[in-house]
């Protein structure tokens, strides 16, 4: 029905490239994915406080199953990107919305917690395309960027405790409140990406 539905909405090719991914990601939201989202429902994520050695360094500690649903949703289908990139499910252009909608429907049936960070980071992008400085828009140089909490003094709640700062791209901060910053990282093995990712942030890019 969900088929059928989505054929109503997109050209004949896309519904055609379309039709085996709805069909896979149905089959896992009956399955490995329901398995995967109960096992992350029973083990929530934990804040740690403090590192091993006992610094005071907070971060967040996810179960295996949550980074498992991460790389389906992000990676392997990229419900955060398509709408903004080529190359997602070996689409030569962006993906239109139903297409997004289709799939994110069918993910949510096993697990809808993640559809806040991926839709989130969706409309993040769309936003800082359409709102944001120049800087943040530079389609030219391919970079990665994270987003995560920044404090007044416009250092990364997340980092703080790392000999350098961040490149803060650009930031919302309002009435001296924390807000989100948007953190360019030239790789995502460096530290500060490192740090980053271990709490909160979300990853997109503007290739």
């Amino acid at each position: 029905a969900l088929a059928r539905l989505a054929s109503l909405y997109l050209p004949p090719d896309l519904d055609a490239h379309l039709a085996p991914h709805l069909d896979r990601l149905g089959a896992l939201a009956g399955g490995e994915l329901d398995i995967l989202a109960g096992e992350a429902d029973r083990n929530p994520p934990a804040l740690r406080h403090r590192t091993r050695r006992g610094e005071d360094r907070q971060s967040i500690e996810k179960h295996p199953s949550y980074h498992a649903m991460e790389r389906l949703a992000f990676g392997e289908y990229g419900l955060a990107a398509m709408s903004h990139c080529a190359g997602v499910l070996g689409s030569d252009s962006p993906w239109p919305a139903a297409a997004k909608y289709a799939l994110t429907y069918l993910f949510v049936q096993a697990e809808f917690g993640l559809c806040c960070p991926l839709s989130m980071t969706d409309s993040l992008t769309r936003t800082l395309r359409k709102f944001g400085a120049p800087r943040c828009n530079d389609g030219a140089r391919p970079h990665e960027y994270l987003v995560a909490a920044v404090t007044r003094q416009r250092r990364v709640i997340a980092a703080r405790n790392l000999q350098r700062s961040p490149h803060i791209e650009c930031s919302g901060l309002r009435n001296g409140a924390d807000q989100l910053a948007v953190i360019r990282v030239s790789n995502l093995d460096d530290a500060i990406a490192k740090h980053l990712l271990a709490g909160d942030a979300q990853r997109f890019s503007n290739r």
